[in-house]
């Protein structure tokens, strides 16, 4: 029976773990899921804001982006250690707008309304196409601007004008108004 020396466990367990985290880091905030999710209606939990006054949804998100800002991006990630573009949205809209959302970007993507570019409120959600598997999203604040969990800056502020999102902007969705 042949034996592998320790030294080449070690060498092929440090290059295993390079290999993943090389991986995690160039897939983006969300790939393409293995199996599609059914869109299902957003369920309200506890106290809801009314989606339709814009200026309580901007003070309410703005509100929790404070809290929020510069926390560290961190593919999976859902705690202020380190957080995903889709886990800030689902726990945006949990903790300051009372709405229960998927947790994957693609899976947020199918909830709600489709709504063109222009006639964007705060409170929508836009979605981007950063790779050929990558998905990207935040939450429109008004003046062309979302926050989100940004892979080089953390939670922050950005324009929808600027070359990069242009460029990759796929679509945005409107959650219905709580009844």
């Amino acid at each position: 029976m042949m034996t592998i020396p320790a030294y080449n466990l070690i060498y092929r367990s440090l290059w295993t773990s390079l290999a993943c985290l090389l991986l995690m880091a160039t897939s983006g905030c969300s790939n393409t899921p293995l199996k599609s999710f059914a869109a299902a209606t957003p369920i309200k939990m506890g106290k809801t804001i009314d989606l339709s006054n814009g200026e309580m949804v901007k003070k309410n998100l703005m509100a929790h982006y404070h809290i929020w800002k510069g926390t560290p991006y961190l593919y999976g990630g859902n705690s202020r250690h380190g957080i995903d573009c889709s886990a800030f949205v689902q726990r945006t809209f949990a903790e300051r707008l009372g709405y229960k959302l998927p947790r994957t970007t693609l899976a947020q993507a199918q909830q709600g309304a489709k709504i063109p570019k222009k006639a964007l409120k705060p409170g929508d959600i836009v979605f981007f196409k950063t790779g050929r598997n990558s998905r990207h999203n935040g939450i429109y604040i008004g003046n062309n601007q979302f926050m989100h969990a940004s892979s080089s800056k953390g939670i922050t502020i950005s324009n929808l004008k600027n070359d990069y999102w242009q460029k990759t902007y796929w679509t945005a969705i409107r959650i219905p108004k709580s009844s």
